[in-house]
């Protein structure tokens, strides 16, 4: 059986990874965050997640309906979101995913 070790000694030894993770979240929400900003009011709420990579911008709604209302706003969203996170929007997806329950009540 292993030795148990602290929580202190399991995160000093993991911090390049979970520095990593943190920076991932913080893009993704600085993403969402500028997606949402970007929309009609109607239409933000229901983006519930948003990532970027090299260009390729992906949205997630959660209903088909959601999807094809925004799928007629993309070619402005893509201008202005190109601007507002200063990198380039080649191609936005959308992809169709029930939100995650709420939780923390």
């Amino acid at each position: 059986m292993k030795k148990p070790q602290s929580i202190s000694d399991l995160i000093a030894s993991q911090g390049a990874r979970l520095r990593s993770l943190k920076a991932g979240a913080q893009a993704a929400d600085r993403v969402l965050a500028a997606v949402r900003d970007c929309l009609p009011a109607d239409c933000s709420a229901s983006v519930w997640a948003a990532s970027q990579k090299d260009g390729q911008l992906t949205i997630m709604v959660a209903s088909p309906s959601d999807a094809t209302r925004l799928h007629y706003g993309l070619p402005a969203l893509k201008a202005a979101l190109a601007a507002r996170l200063d990198e380039p929007v080649d191609k936005i997806s959308l992809r169709v995913r029930p939100a995650p329950p709420a939780t923390g009540q």
